[in-house]
This record gives structure tokens, C-alpha cells and sequence, in this order.
């Protein structure tokens, strides 16, 4: 059998050296390419969001507080869950002061356990009527 022959083809873009795999680009800038349209721009790692629009709002009304994109994702989740949970004005007011600490300053941690329990006593009570 011959042995493989050595080429000097390499990728098309500047100080890479990889073979290339398609279009005269080396995986990884294909890749690129196919993702963002440019072979040297790569995404910023994490999750990328649905609606930038709507997330560059909450950001902005968030960023008095000083929370982290994390941070804020987790507020609004378990905020978006308690108006699904279809609780009353009032149950949700009180969530909220559960989770507002003396100081002022607000447990997102505490708010997003006290809706997820909230949520599972509602779905029991759901489960428990239509059992009857």
C-alpha cells in the first residue's frame, strides 16, 4: 500500500495550519463559518437567548441591583412561573415580601424555592381533586 503522500494544502485562513475539510476551511473555521457567516468571529459561550430585545430590557431593569445575567435569568424564570401558577395578586405580593430580606435587599435564591413549593402544593392539590 502507498504511503499517504504529505500536502501543503492547508486552511485558507491565516496562521492555521490544519488540513482543510470543506470550501478550503480547516473543521473548526467551516464550523465557524456556517455559525456566525465569518470563519474568524466566534460566539460568546453560554446559552444564547431567544429575544435579545427583550432581554437587553430586563437587563436594564435590573442593573441598579448589581445581578448578574445568571442572577436576573433566575429572577424572571421563577417570576414568569408564579403568573402561570395563576396565584392571586395577594399570594404573590406575599412570595415576594417571603423573600425580601430586612435589609431591603432581595433573595432571589429564597424567591425561586418559595414559588417552585408553592407550585408543587398547587399541582398536589390539582392531582388530589381529580383523584376524588
Amino acid at each position: 500500500m502507498p504511503a499517504k503522500m504529505q500536502t501543503s494544502v492547508k486552511c485558507q485562513i491565516d496562521d492555521c495550519t490544519s488540513e482543510p475539510v470543506a470550501k478550503g476551511l480547516c473543521a473548526k473555521h467551516y464550523m465557524r463559518s456556517r455559525r456566525t457567516g465569518n470563519p474568524n468571529r466566534t460566539r460568546k459561550p453560554g446559552r444564547q437567548r431567544q429575544n435579545e430585545v427583550i432581554w437587553q430590557y430586563v437587563r436594564g431593569q435590573f442593573s441598579e441591583y448589581g445581578w448578574s445575567p445568571r442572577t436576573i435569568d433566575r429572577y424572571v424564570r421563577a417570576y414568569a412561573l408564579l403568573q402561570v401558577g395563576g396565584f392571586d395578586s395577594d399570594f404573590n405580593i406575599g412570595i415576594i415580601k417571603a423573600a425580601t430580606r430586612s435589609s431591603g435587599s432581595f433573595n432571589v435564591s429564597k424567591f425561586e424555592r418559595l414559588v417552585l413549593e408553592a407550585l408543587e402544593e398547587a399541582l398536589c392539590k390539582i392531582a388530589e381533586r381529580e383523584a376524588a
